[in-house]
């Protein structure tokens, strides 16, 4: 059953599946939609004409808690802590909307030295979107539980 995500574009869905959150960034050309039965990370494909190709799917089913979380390399993620004991690591990026209606200070936050080892302020206005992916998930994780 087709469905059409933030930007208009086609997504293939399960019966009784619906789109709960879309339009994720993950960088380097990927997004994340989230459905009541999965997450899918896309990749965009094509230089001139892009197009979103499923990149890989996560049932929710195998997934336990999903958390904010911070890591100096890729900065303000989300964690999935799967049933089999492994973790997934979602970095989260605004995208160019957000970005520009985002008043950032200091050139995106640039702290210097400061920024790297601590929160800036690009961090400080992505762990909202962080915390908005994870608590989505949970929700949905909870609903699944009492079926």
């Amino acid at each position: 059953m087709p469905a059409q995500n933030a930007r208009g574009e086609i997504l293939e869905l399960e019966t009784g599946e619906t789109i709960i959150l879309t339009d994720g960034r993950l960088g380097n050309r990927e997004t994340l939609t989230l459905t009541n039965k999965r997450l899918i990370i896309q990749k965009n494909k094509g230089i001139f004409k892009t197009k979103l190709v499923i990149k890989k799917e996560i049932p929710l089913d195998t997934i336990d808690e999903a958390t904010t979380w911070f890591d100096y390399w890729v900065r303000v993620c989300v964690r999935l802590r799967l049933k089999n004991g492994k973790s997934i690591i979602l970095p989260m990026y605004m995208s160019d909307r957000e970005m520009l209606k985002a008043d950032l200070e200091n050139d995106f936050g640039g702290e210097g030295v400061r920024g790297f080892l601590f929160e800036t302020t690009l961090d400080r206005r992505t762990k909202p979107l962080a915390n908005r992916w994870a608590e989505a998930i949970n929700n949905q994780l909870t609903g699944h539980q009492e079926e």
